[in-house]
């Protein structure tokens, strides 16, 4: 019997061990280690106390991998852990999103158009869940179920830029061309800097033959984006099918320059040259486009072709460098621009929702902030004029308690698109917190002309008028606010604290008793 027991002790001081190595090593953000000693307590299958909390954490350290390796778009391995923090945490429901956005991105449609409609089945008027099932609707080819949805979201949300871009995006697929340059159009409309709409539009205006106005378009992307190789490309395409062969060509000058690997600019470059009869500037291209793909077959082909034509320049080979360029040929390219599947790009803010809600600590949230936040600053460093990148960082650094830095950072996403209601309540809630009231205030009257209704900003428009000491008015936007949502406690906390003001205790105290703080947890 000692024996029995002296081995049992053991084993029981051998898991608990571990399994306190496995927290030192997940409170260290060393999560791989982690899930090795939670695994290695789990294979005991002792009824312990560790043995239980040890799966737990193993979920949340494949949770907290998955989310990082979602942010760095590395979507397989991502898909990895959120299916085994699923597995040993099934309650993990709010990762069937993300999952959903990694099968899409890893082109598995059907079951990425599984998930998201279980969770429409949870949420129906989840926009962007919603939103996510039209795009994967999309790349399945079913683009009259795409379209609907995207018209659906719109009937209720017209302001929403993005839902008019990826409209366009779907009519584009179903060639629907001038559909899709007007829902292009309306994004532009609401965004005028939203340069994938813009891009988008000139593409749709190309393939119809509006080739000045694609023209412009292109050129005024690459005003902005000087250094924008593909747009620049484009431009050389549709100045070559507008028969402007020399300016095709001095664009495609442009592109390599930037991009001396460009292999699609070069081989148009070279077989335009061919065909105007430059055949050394052809010959010289080719050597430098070789040195980057020393085994590409149509390069080979191109190698062979110029040495042809110099043997035989009396010889019309036009036919032959038509032939070999047809790939490059503006209608082809189009058609496969329209039909291109469409990603999902990480969206920060809704990662790290995940962890604002009551399941999580402000603590987890906050550590989570922490770990994502490099992530966007990378992100952001590729594409500073993206206003969503910029709300995401301002929502981190909210997390993290700084606050002066989130109020830049919304600041900055609303002079990138002063249609960013999203960003520019966030900027509302941000100068409010950090004191500055009348430039909140103006935020708020912004977003309420919209005459949506969003008891949230009504709420925080009421605390910004309060602190202004303006109660009538703070008093008709708390009240507008319980209108829409009557049961927010801190709306009924604050109408009391009002009617306080306004020297009217009697009616304050007709309001429900809610404690001495608001919560700020109103959604």
């Amino acid at each position: 019997m000692d024996f029995f027991n002296k081995l049992f002790g053991s084993q029981k001081i051998k898991i608990e061990r571990a399994y306190k190595e496995g927290i030192k090593f997940y409170n260290n953000n060393n999560f791989l280690k982690a899930i090795d000693q939670f695994k290695w307590v789990m294979s005991k299958k002792s009824l312990s106390l560790e043995n239980n909390l040890a799966k737990f954490y193993c979920s949340q350290a494949h949770r907290n991998i998955g989310i990082t390796k979602f942010a760095k778009a590395e979507y397989e391995d991502a898909l990895y852990h959120f299916n085994n923090a699923q597995k040993y945490n099934p309650n993990h429901t709010e990762l069937s999103y993300f999952i959903g956005i990694c099968l899409n991105n890893t082109g598995e449609f059907t079951k990425a158009i599984q998930y998201f409609s279980k969770l429409k089945e949870l949420d129906p008027e989840n926009i962007p869940n919603k939103l996510k099932m039209a795009i994967v609707f999309n790349n399945l080819g079913m683009w009259e179920n795409a379209e609907a949805i995207h018209r659906n979201i719109l009937e209720k949300n017209p302001h929403y830029a993005d839902v008019h871009f990826y409209l366009g995006l779907c009519l584009l697929s179903a060639s629907k061309l001038s559909e899709a340059a007007v829902s292009f159009k309306k994004a532009l409309n609401l965004n005028p800097n939203y340069i994938k709409a813009q891009l988008k539009l000139s593409i749709a205006q190309a393939a119809m033959g509006e080739y000045r106005l694609a023209f412009n378009n292109l050129n005024q992307i690459h005003s902005k984006y000087p250094d924008y190789a593909d747009v620049i490309y484009l431009i050389a395409t549709v100045k070559e099918d507008c028969n402007e062969i020399g300016q095709a060509i001095q664009w495609l000058l442009k592109a390599v320059k930037i991009n001396g690997s460009y292999k699609t600019a070069r081989i148009k470059l070279i077989t335009l040259y061919c065909k105007t009869g430059k055949i050394n500037d052809a010959e010289k291209h080719l050597k430098e486009i070789t040195y980057y793909y020393p085994n590409d077959n149509r390069l080979e082909t191109l190698k062979k072709m110029i040495l042809k034509i110099r043997q035989f320049p009396q010889e019309n080979l036009f036919a032959s460098i038509d032939n070999l360029l047809q790939e490059e040929q503006l209608q082809i390219q189009l058609i496969d621009e329209f039909h291109k599947n469409i990603d999902i790009m990480p969206n920060f803010s809704e990662i790290i929702e995940m962890f604002c809600g009551s399941k999580y600590s402000n603590e987890t949230a906050a550590g989570m902030s922490k770990v994502i936040l490099p992530f966007i600053s990378n992100h952001i460093r590729k594409n500073p004029n993206f206003p969503d990148l910029r709300n995401s960082l301002g929502t981190q650094l909210l997390l993290c308690g700084k606050n002066e830095e989130a109020e830049e950072a919304f600041s900055t996403a609303v002079e990138l698109n002063p249609d960013y209601l999203t960003a520019r309540i966030n900027l509302l809630k941000t100068l409010h917190k950090n004191g500055k009231n009348k430039e909140a205030l103006e935020h708020g009257q912004y977003v309420l002309k919209k005459k949506l209704r969003y008891p949230d900003v009504y709420y925080t428009v009421a605390k910004v008028l309060f602190a202004l000491k303006q109660y009538k008015a703070s008093l008709a936007h708390a009240k507008k606010s319980l209108e829409i949502k009557p049961d927010m406690k801190d709306t009924h906390l604050l109408i009391s604290h009002i009617y306080k003001k306004m020297d009217n205790k009697d009616l304050g105290h007709d309001q429900p008793d809610v404690g001495d703080e608001a919560s700020n947890r109103q959604k």
